[in-house]
């Protein structure tokens, strides 16, 4: 066998549209794309924009009446400030968090799969997984849209919580309403990629460990926060 005999070519990488429109309906094919040729900024940059821009739908009064009941002193303190700077300074605190979220989880998970769970697997490759399923946040805010304006709220969100409404005020109110159902998609979509990147690995067990690490731990930490505050 000829020791020089150059390596398979690794498969290329589907454009950017038809990536985010993997997301949904062909995430393996998309993440084995990626675990060859891991592409993260374009795509994270897009998600955390579009889900930043969401806020800029939102007349701004709906963000004054949602900052009114939940911190009274901080609208008074505003003044005569326009609502509409409010709501451009929501979106790009939004862009900002998606975008420094991603980063912080795909450094979290790759110390717990890789570290160790003991994956073989890179850094980069977690990032462009995870870059790629922040399209499902941006997705997200869209959808919420109208529920938000509607309501005046625009924390509003879709979690466990919603669907139990008899449960009292208390750290496991505070917990459900935490589980967003977007959150919990896309981090078992993320456990999909995580579990393509070594073949050893099963996509269940993977899912599990990445809910627990991107949704349950930051979840629970928050609601701890909020029960002791309030």
């Amino acid at each position: 066998m000829n020791e020089h005999q150059p390596q398979e070519e690794a498969p290329r990488l589907p454009n950017f549209f038809v990536r985010m429109a993997m997301v949904f309906f062909q995430p393996a094919a998309l993440f084995q794309a990626l675990a060859a040729r891991p592409a993260w900024f374009p795509m994270l940059a897009f998600a955390a924009t579009a889900a930043g821009a969401s806020m800029l739908l939102l007349p701004p009064e709906v963000w004054i009446e949602t900052m009114r009941q939940a911190r009274p002193e901080q609208v008074e303190a505003m003044g005569s400030i326009n609502p509409s700077i409010l709501r451009f300074i929501t979106a790009i605190g939004i862009t900002g968090a998606v975008f420094g979220f991603t980063l912080v989880f795909a450094v979290v998970t790759y110390v717990v799969f890789v570290f160790f769970r003991g994956d073989e697997a890179n850094f980069k490759q977690h990032l462009s997984i995870l870059a790629h399923t922040a399209i499902i946040t941006a997705v997200a805010a869209f959808f919420y849209l109208p529920f938000r304006i509607r309501s005046g709220d625009v924390e509003l969100v879709f979690s466990v919580g919603t669907f139990m409404p008899f449960l009292t005020d208390g750290f496991l109110a505070n917990l459900l309403q935490r589980l967003d159902f977007f959150g919990l998609w896309g981090a078992v979509v993320a456990g999909l990629g995580f579990s393509l990147l070594d073949p050893r690995r099963r996509w269940g067990p993977t899912a599990i460990v990445a809910v627990v690490v991107m949704v349950l731990l930051p979840s629970l930490v928050l609601a701890l926060v909020q029960t002791a505050a309030g």
